[in-house]
């Protein structure tokens, strides 16, 4: 029963989930976006029942939607790729090409997934920190957001491994299936 925040993904001309979020903490407003890469409609069994817009318009209409509103922090979900052999939807070029129309970078944090890339310290591209934690559930990250004055001023990150947990019995069930195929 949360959110599903997608700023590039309609089905019949209406968004797929909120285009982004706004929520305030500790007197600092943020603004949430998410995206995921186009080539998604190449490999998705369902992908035809849905549209995906470019990735650098999308990111660029709600960069732009989100100064509008004065957020002091912009935060992007994305399933983009780090890695350059995710071609025209990976992170870096998104960036870049916000960038080169004078955004300033996408956003102040982008947490990425995708190219299951391990991040041990956050990448910084422009103005933007970059973080991903793997794959698999292997690694969940701690991210700590520093503000001073309502200014983004650094982003403290350390991905933690994820090990001596049980298998929840339930869900192994459900999913047993999807793992022998």
């Amino acid at each position: 029963e949360f959110p599903f925040v997608t700023s590039n993904i309609q089905r019949n001309g209406t968004p797929l989930g909120v285009e982004y979020l706004i929520k305030e903490i500790g007197g600092v407003k943020i603004g949430i976006f998410g995206l995921t890469t186009k080539n998604t409609e190449n490999v998705s069994i369902h992908a035809g029942e849905v549209t995906f817009e470019n990735e650098v318009m999308a990111a660029r209409k709600v960069v732009k939607l989100l100064k509008k509103q004065q957020v002091n922090l912009i935060i992007g979900l994305v399933h983009l790729g780090f890695e350059a052999e995710f071609g025209h939807g990976a992170v870096l070029h998104v960036i870049a090409r916000l960038d080169a129309r004078g955004l300033g970078g996408v956003a102040d944090d982008l947490l990425d997934g995708h190219s299951h890339s391990f991040i041990e310290r956050p990448e910084h591209i422009h103005k933007t920190t970059i973080v991903t934690a793997n794959q698999s559930g292997r690694y969940v990250g701690e991210g700590i957001i520093r503000m001073k004055k309502g200014r983004f001023v650094g982003f403290y990150w350390k991905p933690v491994l994820i090990k001596g947990f049980q298998p929840d019995s339930v869900l192994s069930l459900q999913l047993r299936p999807y793992v022998e195929a």
